[in-house]
């Protein structure tokens, strides 16, 4: 994808997104629809939303081929993973090779594909609320 479509496609998941809020208030069906276009726009086989809810980490939304492979109540300690320490930091990771990462934690063994790995802390202000995965 060259730099001027991503942008539109980028765009246009952001617009999107916009008119969920509004038509929408409730806020599960915002972050699933959320987690379902950004797997679609950019291609990804995995999108999950987590939230830090005290010392954990809960799956709020997910889509894409781990789906059928997770519970919908998993939880996670805020410690492990990825995610973990993209939230536990504050900061964004980018893995290209996940098998060579020590904080990688595959979320299910039964369907295993991740090769790659984006996550990204969501916050307010200074606040950081949870985080976006992306695989």
């Amino acid at each position: 994808m060259d730099e001027e479509t991503q942008l539109v496609a980028q765009l246009t998941l952001i617009n999107d997104i916009a008119s969920q809020v509004a038509a929408r208030l409730d806020v599960s069906v915002l972050l699933q629809r959320a987690v379902y276009l950004i797997g679609e726009t950019f291609d990804c086989h995995h999108v999950a939303i987590f939230l830090v809810e005290g010392k954990m980490l809960n799956l709020k939304a997910i889509a894409g081929a781990y789906s059928a492979y997770i519970s919908p109540d998993y939880a996670q300690p805020l410690s492990e993973g990825i995610i973990g320490w993209v939230i536990s930091h504050g900061e964004k990771m980018i893995v290209q090779d996940v098998e060579v990462e020590p904080r990688y934690t595959p979320l299910t063994t039964k369907y295993p594909i991740t090769r790659s790995e984006l996550c990204v802390p969501v916050t307010i202000a200074d606040h950081i609320l949870g985080g976006i995965d992306l695989q």
